[in-house]
């Protein structure tokens, strides 16, 4: 949990239950935790107005890396199914990737500048999918990368919150 009033990321061990804080950010940073570092452990991260702040679990160094503009919306995932998460932004209908493995950037049109970016791994392939959900008419549209095939589901209303993840059937 971030709590931006105080910069201060509340952390819950699934191995012991036990508890701890990290202070690090400010409270007009937004959160974009996930591994950037391939260790498969969480790493804590932020977005600073086109900078990108990144607590590093195997080094326990930060990375700073300028990419992005303060109007940007970061997005956290792994878009090139290396193991490591991209820094990724959502502008206006458009989908920013660095390619953590490649380091080239890969833009791609995916949505409106009203959607929300819901990025997740939504066919099982082991990388993020870009997908979005448009408040507007509750549909969510999903460009699957196993295949490119743009999917869509009419699913919630204009005040739902969506929760994108990787959902086990029950």
């Amino acid at each position: 949990m971030f709590r931006p009033s105080t910069g201060t990321w509340f952390v819950i061990r699934s191995s012991d239950a036990g508890t701890y804080g990290v202070n690090f950010g400010i409270s007009t940073d937004r959160p974009v935790q996930g591994d950037y570092d391939g260790d498969f452990k969480t790493d804590i991260a932020v977005y600073r107005d086109g900078t990108w702040f990144i607590n590093r679990s195997s080094t326990n160094s930060v990375l700073i890396a300028n990419w992005g503009t303060a109007s940007d919306k970061p997005v956290a995932g792994d878009f090139d199914g290396d193991g490591r998460n991209d820094l990724a932004i959502y502008r206006s209908g458009q989908w920013w990737v660095v390619n953590s493995l490649a380091g080239t950037t890969n833009v791609v049109a995916l949505g409106l500048g009203t959607d929300v970016a819901v990025p997740a791994d939504y066919d099982g392939d082991g990388t993020s999918d870009r997908a979005v959900y448009r408040p507007s008419t509750g549909e969510w549209f999903v460009l699957r990368s196993s295949d490119s095939m743009l999917t869509g589901v009419k699913w919630g209303i204009s005040t739902d919150v969506p929760v994108p993840s990787a959902y086990l059937p029950q």
